[in-house]
C-alpha cells in the first residue's frame, strides 16, 4: 500500500488513480508544486480559515476502501495545538459518459460503518482511495507553523 499528499485542488480518476489534467493548467510551475506537495506538505490558513488536503492511497488489492484508515494527530507547535482534524472519505462520482472524479464527502466513520454494498459504490472495487483532510484554524490560535504527520 502506498499513499502520497495532494493538494486540495487536484482530482484524480477513481478508475486509474492519474490526474485529470484538463482540471489543471499543465505548466512547469503547477507540475512541480504537485510533484513537492506529494513529498511533504505546508498549510497556510489564516485565522478563522481551514487548512484542506488530500491523503491518496493506492492498495495492493482492490478493496472498499473499509480496510484503510487515515490518521492525522493534532497539528501542534509550542504555543498550541489545532486539535480538531476531520477526515472524509472522497465518494467517487460521474463527470460524464465515462469519466470519473472523486468529489463527494463522505465523513470517514459513516463510509467505514456503512454496508459492504454501499462502501463499493458505483465503480466496485477500487485500488485508489482518497480521503479529504480539513484542519479548522479557530479565530484566536497563535501565529507560527505547526506540525503533524500523516
Amino acid at each position: 500500500m502506498h499513499s502520497a499528499l495532494c493538494s486540495d485542488r487536484l482530482r484524480l480518476c477513481p478508475a486509474t488513480g492519474r490526474p485529470i489534467t484538463r482540471d489543471l493548467p499543465t505548466t512547469p510551475a503547477t507540475e512541480a508544486l504537485e510533484a513537492a506537495f506529494s513529498r511533504s506538505a505546508v498549510l497556510r490558513a489564516p485565522r478563522g480559515g481551514v487548512a484542506s488536503f488530500q491523503v491518496v492511497v493506492a492498495a495492493d488489492v482492490p478493496g472498499d476502501g473499509a480496510d484503510v484508515s487515515v490518521r492525522v494527530p493534532p497539528f501542534s507547535n509550542p504555543a498550541g495545538a489545532l486539535d480538531r482534524v476531520d477526515i472524509y472519505y472522497e465518494w467517487p462520482c460521474r463527470m460524464a459518459e465515462d469519466e470519473w472524479t472523486y468529489e463527494a464527502l463522505v465523513p470517514l466513520a459513516v463510509h467505514q460503518s456503512a454496508p459492504a454494498d454501499v462502501r463499493r459504490g458505483p465503480l466496485g472495487l477500487r485500488l485508489h482511495h482518497v480521503f479529504w483532510v480539513d484542519v479548522p484554524v479557530p479565530r484566536e490560535t497563535p501565529a507560527g507553523s505547526y506540525q503533524s504527520v500523516v
